[in-house]
C-alpha cells in the first residue's frame, strides 16, 4: 500500500477544480464515509458563504464545517486562516443577530432562531507542527465562540459549541481504513488494476444487455416476425 502519509493534498491526481474547491469536496466525501448517518450539504453558491462550506441536512442545522486549503509551499498556516474566518464571523454575526440582515443572509444558520448548532468543524490541509500548535488553535477557536456568545441572545448557544479541529494529519491518518477514497484521489493502485467503470463497451457491445435501461422489449409481434408464424388462429383480431 502506498505511503499516503508522505503526500499532501496538492499531490492528488484528481484535478477537476481549484485547490480550495477540491479540498472541500474531499472533506465532504471523507465525512460521508466517517459519519454515514449525517447527510452533509455542500455550499455550491459562489461568493461569500457565511463561513460555511458544509452543513448537515437537518431542518435546523446542528453542524457547520469550514474547509481551508493551505499549500505546502506557501507561508499560510491554520491559525492565519482561522483568523480570517474569525474576522468575518465577528463582523457579521453580531449585526445579524441584532436585526441587520442585509447581505448577511448566508450567516443565518449560526443564529439560535435558525439552527440548533452543536458542532463546529474546522478542517485544514496544513500539517500540525506540534501538539502545542493544535492545542493553542483549538483553545483560540473555543474562546472566540465563548466571547461571541455574550454579544447577543441569538448567539448564546455558541458558548457550548463543540470545536472539532482537524489537520491533514487527522485525515491521512484514516487512509488505511478509507483506502478507496485515498486511492481514487491520490492514485497508487498496483499495475494492472484500475477503477471499475459503469460502461460495458460500445452501444452495440455484447454486454449491453446487462444494463436494464437498454434491454429491448421483445413482444408478440417481434416473435412472430422473427419466427415467421401467423399467430394463434383462435386469437381475436386487433
Amino acid at each position: 500500500m502506498p505511503d499516503f502519509f508522505a503526500k499532501r493534498f496538492e499531490d492528488r491526481i484528481l484535478y477537476r477544480e481549484n485547490d480550495g474547491d477540491a479540498f472541500e469536496r474531499f472533506v465532504d466525501e471523507f465525512l460521508r464515509i466517517q459519519a454515514p448517518e449525517t447527510a452533509f450539504v455542500p455550499g455550491l453558491a459562489k461568493g461569500p458563504d457565511g463561513a460555511i462550506d458544509l452543513t448537515d441536512k437537518n431542518e435546523r442545522t446542528t453542524q457547520i464545517v469550514e474547509c481551508k486549503f493551505i499549500g505546502s509551499k506557501t507561508d499560510g498556516t491554520a491559525a492565519k486562516r482561522w483568523a480570517e474566518v474569525k474576522s468575518n464571523l465577528d463582523k457579521n454575526l453580531p449585526p445579524l443577530a441584532a436585526g441587520a440582515g442585509e447581505k448577511r443572509g448566508r450567516y443565518r444558520p449560526w443564529l439560535k432562531s435558525h439552527g440548533d448548532l452543536k458542532t463546529y468543524t474546522f478542517v485544514t490541509s496544513a500539517i500540525a507542527a506540534s501538539v502545542d500548535e493544535r492545542n493553542i488553535l483549538h483553545k483560540s477557536i473555543r474562546a472566540f465562540f465563548v466571547e461571541l456568545s455574550a454579544k447577543h441572545d441569538e448567539l448564546g448557544h455558541l458558548r457550548d459549541i463543540e470545536v472539532d479541529l482537524r489537520y491533514w494529519d487527522d485525515l491521512v491518518g484514516h487512509s488505511a481504513h478509507f483506502a478507496p477514497l485515498f486511492f481514487r484521489w491520490f492514485g497508487g493502485l498496483p499495475p494492472g488494476y484500475g477503477e471499475i467503470t459503469l460502461s460495458f463497451g460500445s452501444e452495440t457491445g455484447f454486454k449491453r444487455f446487462l444494463q436494464n435501461n437498454r434491454l429491448p422489449y421483445f413482444g408478440r409481434d417481434a416473435f412472430l416476425a422473427e419466427t415467421g408464424g401467423n399467430g394463434d388462429a383462435t386469437s381475436k383480431p386487433r
